[in-house]
């Protein structure tokens, strides 16, 4: 009988941090969408500009291809959501950017 309690504990418990995890992600996609950030970069990485908008927003943006090529951008940006900054770099740069569970995602080829 102990064994079969400690493995339905060990269940509810798993169940449990795998809810809390799905609400957390949940919690990050909204605030990407509804957070605002002011940038003022000028000829930097692209990169460099989407660690900014990380930074000041709170909200993880991954980097994903070959951004070692990626031109310097210039950007002067108040108060602009968080989705619309990252998508007006990653166009600067031919880049493609999705809203996830975790953050925000921009995709260089």
């Amino acid at each position: 009988m102990k064994r079969r309690l400690g493995a339905l504990t060990i269940l509810v418990c798993g169940l449990l941090f795998v809810t809390q995890a799905q609400a957390g992600q949940s919690e990050v996609k909204q605030k990407a969408k509804s957070a605002t950030v002011t940038l003022n970069v000028i000829e930097v990485p692209a990169s460099v500009a989407l660690d900014y908008v990380a930074k000041a927003s709170g909200i993880p943006i991954a980097t994903r291809g070959n951004w070692n090529d990626a031109p310097k951008v210039t950007a002067d940006l108040k108060d602009v959501p968080v989705t619309e900054a990252v998508a007006f770099i990653a166009k600067l740069v031919n880049a493609q950017t999705t809203v996830e569970d975790a953050g925000l995602s921009a995709r260089r080829k």
